[in-house]
């Protein structure tokens, strides 16, 4: 899983024109925030409330 969302990554950011160097760095910086973004995620998830069986088939049009 992380290793296609390195892919994607890398991806942009060559479509975004990054090349060489700047694209090395750049992309090792995105790769060190991961951790703390996921982080963020995992508590902003726990933060909020869980959907109910109704509201999830209504949310996915079941």
């Amino acid at each position: 899983m992380i290793f296609l969302i390195l892919k994607e990554i890398m991806n942009d950011l060559i479509a975004q024109g990054y090349k060489g160097q700047d694209l090395a760095h750049k992309f090792n910086k995105i790769k060190q925030a991961i951790p703390k973004a996921m982080e963020k995620l995992t508590e902003e998830a726990q933060q909020e409330s869980a959907m109910t069986k109704a509201e999830a088939e209504k949310a996915i049009e079941l």
